[in-house]
């Protein structure tokens, strides 16, 4: 009997560890994905450590819309950015002001606060193997390719980046190309 509490007592933390893992590998595969054009996030910072830092180039986003900041607590709808369009193509994006409904978005990113770098409606970063990180740094650089990162929006709005790719700019969208 007393073995058995002991193995009991050793497995339960094994048994913790094996549920936190599960539960968020399934809140990290939750959503839809997404892609969007980026852009690099500051020519002389691009790479820190192993992370490439870019800005998202929002299609179809007006310029009014786009200069309206970002406040509002993480989750609500004030200053979220509304997707319109069809996964994982985005149409448009508009930002969702004070009491605008959010029926009529395929997706909703929620506001963030501005320091939040990983989280931010205007910029984020993805973490990259130290064997890719020189080469997509300057295919990100290159303005003849066009950063495309695909990412997965959760329900509650927060964004998860996957990956990044690069296509030459004659591929971009002409909404995007008009920009």
């Amino acid at each position: 009997m007393r073995n058995m509490f002991r193995a009991a007592v050793l497995a339960l933390p094994l048994v913790g560890l094996g549920w936190t893992w599960h539960t968020t590998r399934q809140t990290a595969m939750d959503g839809v994905e997404w892609r969007v054009p980026v852009n690099g996030y500051d020519p002389r910072d691009l790479l820190r450590g192993h992370y490439i830092r870019y800005t998202y180039d929002w299609p179809e986003m007006t310029a009014a819309a786009d200069n309206m900041p970002a406040t509002g607590a993480t989750g609500d709808a004030n200053g979220a950015l509304c997707l319109a369009g069809r996964a994982p193509d985005i149409r448009s994006v508009h930002r969702l002001r004070d009491g605008e409904g959010a029926k009529d978005c395929a997706g909703i990113v929620a506001a963030s606060p501005l320091n939040d770098v990983q989280h931010s409606t205007t910029s984020g970063r993805l973490y990259v193997s130290e064997s890719n990180a020189r080469v997509m740094q300057s295919a990100l650089a290159d303005p003849k390719k066009r950063g495309i990162l695909r990412f997965r929006l959760r329900k509650d709005g927060q964004i998860t980046p996957i990956d990044l790719s690069f296509n030459a700019e004659s591929t971009v969208s002409a909404a995007a190309q008009a920009r």
